[in-house]
């Protein structure tokens, strides 16, 4: 089992450290040497060693990768585990933006205007693969053929984010707690003996709500009635999909 630093200078042990994560897009696209992964016992905006092109991050459950205003000087690939990235309104509540997952980038329209919009905290312990800007734009302006992969990315982020708009505006809390509950589903959602999906991770109904765009009530109200019309069904804070086909059915009609 592989040993590295902790920011202390203390030995720490890396599980599964010797199941190698395969390269990530990041370090296809990019000409670097593969980073080395390496345990972070701080959160990643107090992380500061000397400067490198690529590193590769262990996290621990709550870190936060970067802060709402934070000047945005990486981009992250996630290879393993589960990222929420939220908004602190301006009366203290949380707007949660999206639940990331194994495969998403983080960081990239924040390189643009050179400040992070939002906060990012893992919610498990994450894999991260950590890309310098300076990396990136070199390599760009060296090997422009190679930008189709960030555009995608860059796009995929902002098509993303219309849709949230759009949901907010015109959907009722009803599709939105569907929708909400698909999207989940979609990332983190495991078959159970019975056939149906259970979302992997247990969320509290704050969590639900903040990603729907509601009230904690409501969001419970609205469960209790999904759960009622056998939609979903909820076991020690676990939600179960029964009706996948109503739930969508209801999410598209809005």
């Amino acid at each position: 089992m592989a040993v590295t630093k902790s920011l202390s200078g203390a030995p720490s042990v890396l599980k599964n450290a010797d199941k190698a994560l395969p390269d990530c897009p990041f370090c296809t696209v990019l000409p670097l040497t593969r980073p080395k992964e390496i345990s972070v016992t701080l959160p990643y905006a107090e992380f500061r060693l000397t400067p490198v092109s690529q590193q590769r991050l262990k996290l621990a459950a709550r870190h936060n990768l970067f802060y709402e205003g934070q000047p945005a000087y990486q981009a992250f690939y996630l290879h393993r585990g589960f990222i929420k990235r939220y908004l602190t309104l301006p009366s203290g509540e949380v707007y949660l933006i999206k639940l990331h997952q194994a495969g998403d980038t983080l960081g990239l329209a924040d390189l643009i205007q050179g400040y992070h919009g939002s906060t990012a905290q893992t919610l498990e312990p994450c894999t991260v693969c950590v890309i310098e800007k300076t990396s990136i734009n070199g390599f760009l302006q060296a090997h422009s053929e190679k930008s189709a992969w960030l555009f995608r990315q860059l796009a995929r982020e902002i098509e993303e984010l219309t849709r949230k708009a759009a949901s907010l505006a015109y959907k009722s809390v009803p599709a939105r707690i569907a929708e909400t509950l698909l999207m989940l589903k979609d990332a983190c959602g495991v078959k159970d003996p019975s056939g149906h999906t259970a979302l992997q991770l247990q969320f509290t109904r704050e969590m639900l709500a903040q990603l729907a765009g509601t009230v904690v009530e409501t969001t419970v109200r609205c469960l209790s009635r999904f759960k009622t019309q056998k939609y979903i069904e909820i076991q020690q804070r676990r939600i179960y999909i029964l009706n996948e086909n109503v739930l969508r059915e209801l999410a598209e009609q809005g």
